[in-house]
């Protein structure tokens, strides 16, 4: 009885671990997505105003 009630309480926690490490991925690509991307773009755009300035 024990034992099974063990095995089911790290189930548990091994799922709830799984889905929260899940979430936190999840928003995080979402959150950080867009700001890169423009960041990348801005970046790009001033080494070429560098270049064309030189």
């Amino acid at each position: 009885m024990k034992k099974g009630k063990l095995v089911k309480i790290i189930l548990i926690l091994s799922v709830a671990a799984f889905l929260t490490l899940l979430g936190i991925y999840i928003y995080g690509r979402i959150k950080n997505r867009p700001v890169t991307v423009s960041q990348r773009e801005q970046y790009q755009e001033q080494l070429r105003n560098q270049e064309e300035e030189q």
